[in-house]
């Protein structure tokens, strides 16, 4: 868990949620799920250089076995949500 937040910015903000609040995200689905597989897709948006921003906006596709289950569903998909 330490190492995926370490990928989000402690400012991150995509309202509603704030960093705190994507980390129970994944604790739910890590805790309910197997065998994850996810298919992520970036795309640069702009950077600052001002204040050393870059923004980069995300498409994802996050698969997994529910606990107890044998076939993958998609256990989450979003469409051009900024990134961590």
């Amino acid at each position: 868990m330490d190492d995926l937040l370490a990928l989000c910015s402690d400012n991150y903000i995509n309202e509603p949620h704030r960093k705190e609040s994507v980390k129970q995200m994944w604790k739910r689905i890590f805790s309910q799920m197997h065998d994850m597989a996810t298919v992520h897709r970036m795309r640069f948006i702009t950077t600052s250089f001002n204040s050393n921003v870059m923004i980069i906006r995300c498409s994802v596709l996050l698969m997994g076995i529910p606990e107890g289950e044998k076939n993958l569903i998609t256990a989450d998909a979003w469409l051009d949500s900024n990134l961590c």
